[in-house]
């Protein structure tokens, strides 16, 4: 095949420049704008919104549910495992003495004192001792609800004292303290029904003379000493006779 010519050459590289010239003179002879006319206005329209979706209800879904769901086969179960042939091996085992049983006891209660309380000479008070209260053989009365035997002293439990200006009248003595009046009760029960019988009570003792009767309880039915919160029931009933039939710390 023959070689091309100069000529056909200079003709392909003339082309692209007269291509470039036509459009150079293209674009000059646009009409331009005329004096006076008003700029263009370009307008960009929003893209279109899709249109909405109504909310599938629940006769729509039941309409569009299938008739039937494929049932998902389950897998084959495992075959059972045998039972070994083999025996198992014996526990290790270990002898132990056999413990005798505690059978449970009744708890003891403390032992209770007892203390004489007799009356020295016969008299109906007692002696007088250096330290004040009634001195009663092993018993002496220090206190309106407080004894004291050996030197140790003990508050009758359940009880509290009157106050030590409360006046517990009589038609006797109009001035008469509560506090005096008690401690008179006291000495005078333990003198005539002596021994005590007394067993401890938290915080304090709780005493019965030898006629079964018990002195706090007497203390309060009498209107000479108040139940505590922790007294018996039978204290509270004590103080409801003595208010009404107006008994020391209630007489009117």
């Amino acid at each position: 095949m023959a070689p091309p010519s100069r000529s056909r050459k200079r003709r392909w590289l003339l082309l692209p420049l007269l291509l470039l010239a036509g459009g150079a003179a293209a674009v000059a002879l646009l009409p331009g704008p005329r004096p006076g006319a008003p700029a263009a206005i370009i307008v960009t329209l929003p893209p279109a919104l899709p249109l909405p979706v109504d909310a599938p209800t629940p006769e729509r879904q039941l309409a569009e549910a299938p008739a039937t769901l494929p049932q998902a086969s389950l897998p084959p179960a495992s075959p059972a495992a045998e039972p070994s042939a083999e025996p198992l091996p014996p526990l290790p085992t270990r002898e132990v003495a056999v413990r005798p049983r505690v059978q449970p006891g009744t708890p003891r209660e403390p032992a209770p004192w007892f203390f004489e309380g007799r009356q020295h000479g016969g008299g109906n008070s007692g002696s007088s001792s250096a330290g004040g209260g009634r001195q009663l053989g092993d018993v002496r009365v220090i206190g309106p609800t407080m004894l004291s035997t050996a030197g140790q002293p003990h508050s009758l439990q359940g009880v509290a004292p009157p106050a030590p200006d409360a006046l517990c009248p009589t038609a006797q003595d109009a001035a008469r303290r509560c506090t005096e009046a008690a401690m008179a009760l006291l000495a005078a029960r333990i003198g005539q029904h002596a021994p005590l019988r007394c067993a401890p009570r938290a915080p304090g003792i709780a005493c019965t003379d030898s006629g079964g009767v018990d002195l706090g309880r007497l203390l309060v039915a009498e209107g000479l000493a108040l139940p505590t919160p922790d007294s018996p029931a039978e204290y509270g009933v004590a103080e409801s006779q003595a208010r009404a039939a107006a008994k020391g710390l209630w007489a009117r």
